[in-house]
């Protein structure tokens, strides 16, 4: 049993707005998770095809983030978020830099380095501003860019990627050397992926370039949300990392970063199968806690991507929120499934069928409906709002429907027949 979820990650737009009570909300709703940690959305980049330009989250006065190169501009939220970390005794990792471009151009080209060095000075200045102002919130830094196992992005680069990477170490270590430094990679079986073993080689050859401090922060996505992992090789792919964290001898921390959605995917050439889900989704517990168990005999900590954002009460998901919390402190899993007491109606006349909420004390995830015993599509859950109704231009008198109701804790219901 895992008994605590110690860190999270919030981008910009989902707090860029949030009121100083509605934040106080969401830390205490955290600390009972046993959220230490927030990993914060500071500045990045868009590609070059879209000009370059950075959005910049605090008051930065470098030329390379400012004026005409910078495109979104908030020089305030970095300040006023640390003010109520620092008050609530949040530790918080301040990101230096999303890199668009990584994900076409990896070590290609001259843009990486480039986008290190900026991430360097950005690193410095982010220090100098705000460390001796808010000491125990401002923790560490966040390595944005996600590095992977790729035969033509990455696996090739291993010296180039780790002197980018050095650029920004070496510049924190000038300012504070026990300033722990974060990084979140993750392991794919698709996209032209290396094996296992030879995702191993890059990690090997990765983790003796870099010139990591005694207790940085190895804390790989788990990538089972995103489908670039199957759950099956999660255990695989996590001794993996854990033998290449102790072989390197540098005294890194090894955390993982279990993710609480599921991606979309459309199953083309080289990318994941198709999913059901045509949008990212808020996870069911079932899969979440089978993710959290399977890393926690290896790992130190855990964290996810991103409970602010798919389980969180402020944004509408607050039986995902009593759930986990409920299997956090009791380690129990409720089996009971929703229940039907009504029947589906179809009308051929409008060709649509509808059918009311199930009984459940759980909250609805999502509805699985078949036509004539072929799935035809899922309705899943926005937030606390999810459709009870659907239209089909292409039903016949014959045709017949069933719909399986799905809790947040991924229990089923029995088939609704229409």
């Amino acid at each position: 049993m895992v008994n605590s979820i110690c860190g999270d990650f919030i981008q910009a737009h989902l707090h860029i707005n949030r009121s100083e009570a509605e934040w106080e909300a969401e830390i205490y709703r955290l600390k009972a998770l046993g959220v230490e940690y927030i990993i914060i959305d500071t500045i990045g980049r868009t590609s070059e095809k879209q000009g370059g330009k950075w959005r910049v989250n605090y008051d930065s006065e470098l030329p390379e983030l400012t004026g005409d190169n910078c495109a979104i501009s908030n020089p305030k939220l970095l300040d006023t978020t640390l003010a109520i970390f620092e008050k609530h005794g949040i530790k918080c990792f301040v990101n230096m830099g999303d890199y668009t471009d990584w994900w076409h151009m990896g070590g290609w080209g001259n843009s990486y380095i480039e986008h290190c060095e900026i991430s360097a000075k950005a690193a410095v200045e982010l220090y100098d501003k705000y460390k001796a102002k808010y000491p125990n919130a401002f923790h560490g830094f966040y390595w944005c860019i996600e590095f992977y196992n790729n035969i033509i992005y990455t696996a090739p680069f291993v010296k180039k990627l780790s002197k980018g990477m050095n650029i920004v170490v070496d510049a924190i270590t000038s300012k504070d050397p026990t300033l722990p430094l974060l990084m979140s990679p993750f392991h794919t079986e698709y996209m032209l992926a290396t094996s296992l073993r030879g995702a191993e080689r890059f990690w090997n050859g990765m983790f003796k370039n870099i010139h990591f401090r005694k207790g940085d922060i190895f804390c790989p996505q788990d990538a089972v949300g995103a489908g670039w992992t199957r759950l099956k090789n999660l255990e695989a792919v996590t001794k993996m990392y854990k033998r290449v964290v102790e072989n390197c001898g540098k005294g890194l921390r090894f955390w993982s970063n279990c993710e609480n959605f599921t991606q979309c995917h459309t199953g083309k050439f080289l990318l994941p199968k198709k999913t059901e889900n045509t949008v990212f989704i808020t996870s069911t517990l079932d899969r979440f806690i089978t993710q959290i168990e399977t890393v926690s005999p290896y790992v130190e900590k855990i964290i996810s991507f991103s409970l602010s954002h798919y389980y969180s009460a402020v944004v509408g998901y607050e039986d995902y929120y009593n759930a986990l919390l409920h299997y956090l402190k009791t380690g129990n899993r409720p089996t009971d499934s929703p229940v039907w007491v009504t029947k589906g109606i179809k009308d051929a006349e409008s060709k649509q069928i509808s059918w009311q909420m199930p009984e459940t004390s759980h909250g609805v995830a999502y509805f699985r409906i078949t036509k004539n015993n072929s799935f035809l599509l899922r309705i899943d859950r926005n937030e606390n709002k999810i459709n009870c109704e659907l239209s089909d231009s292409l039903m016949q008198p014959e045709n017949y429907y069933e719909i399986t109701a799905v809790d947040v804790w991924g229990n089923k219901s029995e088939a609704l027949k229409i």
